[in-house]
């Protein structure tokens, strides 16, 4: 015969249903009519009741502080192995680096959203919506003449896709090319290149003083950063490297506005022109006034440095010819060049 007290036998009672409880909390079974049965036999017990749910309640506040622990433990492990760097990735950043950012004058890195920009200016000035394969034909030849060549093409990344990609959309008229200032040569070619590879060939004639460095206003300018000089021997040998053949090259030396390169020049009409000479406002005026009497009926022509806030006298040039009535018409602009069209 049992000799504890009814209190005992409750007391032991509570215990075991403790246990039980704590059992049920880590295997995560307890079931709700063990849970009221709990609750039940604790009331009877009164204040040791209520201070043995309490221990209760404290218990499964470690539990679930435990479980959170753990669970946070386990995701920093999972997310530090999916961290863990690649030992060759560094270098193979680095040698990205160089092919296409720190290793060039010009970084000519790209993001998908400067991308989709760019083809969407394209698009509304072309008229034309598959432009992928174009864009990209030009990206590699920009990365490709400049890695082969000597100097480098001026401008931003997406001005020059952009100025190698749209002639060649906006179908101009059979005709050779013109540019008005050329640098190193480098972007003539390229440009020519481009319409080659959509099954047009056509001759360059390049309008350059030559000086050594360039020349903007009538001043020339610092030696440029890549070290290489603005001379006629550098442009012929870019052009002639990168695919164009000495007789399809005419290089015309002084500048624009000079009466005997103009009637040089004035021997053929062009169906590309490109502005890239005196960025000062008065020479982009007269680049203008003079193109649109050597440019063919349907030509095209590139302004460039269109809306370049370090050039504002090209944008007011343009706007000035426009407002005057000119003869070429503003097709549109895409990055930091305007096109034109010779109706």
């Amino acid at each position: 015969m049992s000799t504890r007290t009814p209190a005992a036998r409750r007391l032991r009672a509570a215990r075991r249903l403790l246990t039980g409880r704590l059992e049920d909390r880590l295997a995560g079974t307890l079931d709700r009519r063990v849970r009221l049965e709990v609750a039940r036999r604790l009331a009877e017990l009164g204040p040791l009741g209520e201070r043995l749910d309490a221990t209760v309640r404290r218990v499964d506040g470690l539990l679930d502080e435990a479980a959170v622990l753990a669970l946070v433990h386990r995701e920093v492990a999972r997310q530090a192995e999916v961290d863990r760097p690649d030992p060759g990735q560094r270098d193979r950043d680095f040698t990205a680096g160089l092919v296409l950012g720190a290793g060039r004058p010009d970084d000519r890195t790209l993001s998908a959203a400067l991308v989709e920009d760019l083809r969407a200016e394209i698009r509304a000035v072309s008229g034309v919506e598959d432009v992928e394969v174009p864009l990209r034909r030009a990206y590699r030849a920009l990365l490709d003449h400049e890695s082969r060549g000597l100097g480098r093409i001026a401008g931003t990344t997406p001005n020059i896709l952009g100025k190698l990609v749209v002639p060649t959309l906006l179908a101009p008229p059979p005709g050779p090319v013109l540019e008005i200032g050329t640098l190193f040569g480098l972007f003539s070619s390229a440009l020519v290149r481009q319409l080659q590879a959509v099954g047009e060939f056509r001759t360059l004639t390049v309008v350059d003083p030559f000086a050594g460095t360039q020349v903007q206003d009538g001043r020339p300018g610092r030696r440029d950063r890549t070290g290489t000089p603005v001379s006629e021997e550098v442009a012929r040998r870019n052009l002639t490297t990168l695919g164009l053949r000495a007789e399809e090259v005419r290089l015309v030396r002084g500048y624009s506005g000079d009466e005997e390169v103009r009637r040089q020049v004035a021997e053929q009409s062009y169906a590309v022109v490109v502005v890239d000479g005196d960025h000062a406002a008065d020479g982009v005026y007269r680049d203008l006034r003079w193109v649109q009497d050597v440019v063919a009926p349907g030509g095209v022509v590139v302004l460039d440095d269109w809306g370049d806030p370090g050039w504002p006298g090209v944008e007011a040039a343009g706007r000035r010819y426009l407002a005057d009535g000119g003869r070429l018409e503003l097709v549109g602009v895409v990055a930091t060049s305007a096109y034109l069209r010779r109706p």
